[in-house]
């Protein structure tokens, strides 16, 4: 059940320094620590490719530029792509795989992968040992959720 979602992002000059991480309008805005902005990202989806599409570039451009105005005069420096693992509900799938009990997971965490990890892992591993607070979310995040 685990679908690929494309996501592009570009790395912009910028005409001075941005010093705090801004999101809206469908792009978030992450300083760099050399002063450039990264502007991202799309989320395609069920697209695997990994070729870049100048009109999603020239997309988050405007956004960029319409959510801080000094960014519209700012030039893409680099691009680049990735695919992400999803989910068909967005969430993450934790738990015991069809594998068996001895076969964790903790797949499928789309664009949060870096931000959940700490907790997947505590989850996962309380699972593993079997503490019995991780239950209701292994339940929850079961890969089983999907059979219907």
């Amino acid at each position: 059940r685990i679908v690929p979602i494309k996501g592009q992002i570009v790395t912009l000059s910028a005409p001075r320094p941005l010093n705090v991480m801004l999101r809206g309008g469908g792009v978030y805005l992450a300083s760099r620590a050399d002063g450039r902005v990264d502007a991202g990202a799309t989320s395609e989806r069920g697209i695997q490719d990994l070729q870049i599409d100048p009109a999603a570039i020239d997309g988050l451009c405007a956004k960029a530029g319409a959510l801080a105005p000094d960014l519209s005069r700012a030039w893409p420096i680099a691009s680049r792509v990735g695919v992400r693992p999803g989910s068909p509900d967005h969430a993450p799938i934790l738990g015991a795989s069809a594998l068996g009990a001895r076969v964790f997971l903790a797949a499928a965490t789309h664009r949060n992968g870096v931000l959940l990890a700490p907790l997947l892992a505590d989850v996962v591993a309380d699972g593993i040992i079997g503490e019995s607070q991780a239950g209701d979310w292994l339940d929850a995040l079961s890969a089983g959720r999907f059979h219907t």
